[in-house]
């Protein structure tokens, strides 16, 4: 069985500080340099993928498979700080 749990209030982890940069990291990976907006409320659809989808759509790029590839990259790039101790 695989699954998921989701923290979004810290009660398992304090994620406040880092998955932000994670998550625009992982976007860069898969997408490249593109223009991400400094405040997430900017974004009509507050989640993952409504903000993913709006990021794409502003830069010009269609989405062939790559929400994904960044919600993969994602979890690599948090499962690493989380085995580095938060490093």
């Amino acid at each position: 069985m695989i699954a998921t749990i989701f923290d979004i209030d810290g009660t398992l982890v304090e994620s406040f500080g880092f998955d932000d940069a994670y998550y625009i990291s992982a976007i860069r990976e898969v997408l490249g340099e593109v223009h991400i907006h400094d405040n997430w409320s900017k974004y009509v659809n507050v989640t993952d993928t409504g903000s993913l989808r709006q990021i794409m759509e502003e830069n010009n790029i269609q989405e062939k498979g790559q929400i994904n590839e960044i919600r993969t990259k994602f979890g690599e790039l948090i499962r690493q700080y989380l085995q580095n101790g938060g490093k």
